[in-house]
């Protein structure tokens, strides 16, 4: 939709119009412009505010960091996803983004949770991180199949409300998940 309303303002201001007819943005374009500016308020306060959840939870400043590393990821994947199955990043796929950072979360904190137990019990760090990882392995894996099976029939439907469709939401949330998947599982127990 960015595509045709960019090509379609390009094209109104290259045509020259007669004495009383002209060209200006409707009251949609200036919706989707401020959608846009919001989406990137919501998902920077939503990770601010998961930052301050986790760092009083875990007591500490750096391990939120390791477990927010999963949100770009996620984000990335998630619009990688639309763009290979050529859809576009409408009002839905908007949506699952900030919805993306929520559940993008979970499998990371799991993993870095089981960490903190083991290293209070008296465990080394690399030992610590090699037992979570082998322990949760599984909890990750299925919370993740479960996140992107209970989707798959939002992304592969043609359910509409409003007239947009919500397979865009599916497909997002589907790419996302699985990418902060590999990132949880691979990048976490590095950081």
């Amino acid at each position: 939709m960015n595509r045709a309303l960019a090509e379609v303002t390009r094209l109104a201001a290259a045509h020259e119009f007669p004495p009383g007819y002209g060209a200006e943005k409707s009251s949609s374009d200036e919706n989707i412009e401020r959608m846009q500016k919001q989406m990137v308020f919501m998902i920077g306060l939503s990770s601010v505010l998961i930052y301050l959840v986790l760092g009083a939870s875990f007591q500490s400043i750096l391990l939120p960091v390791a477990v927010l590393a999963t949100i770009p990821a996620a984000i990335l994947c998630g619009i990688f996803g639309l763009w290979v199955l050529s859809r576009d990043l409408d009002v839905m796929a908007r949506l699952s983004l900030v919805i993306l950072v929520g559940i993008g979360v979970n499998n990371a904190i799991i993993l870095i949770d089981l960490i903190q137990e083991l290293r209070a019990k008296g465990f080394s760090r690399a030992e610590a991180v090699i037992r979570s990882c082998s322990m949760r392995f599984r909890a990750v894996m299925m919370t993740t199949a479960i996140q992107v099976l209970g989707v798959l029939p939002v992304a592969i439907g043609n359910s509409k409300i409003m007239g947009i469709p919500y397979a865009s939401l599916g497909i997002t949330i589907i790419s996302g998940m699985l990418l902060s998947t590999l990132v949880t599982l691979a990048v976490i127990p590095w950081l």
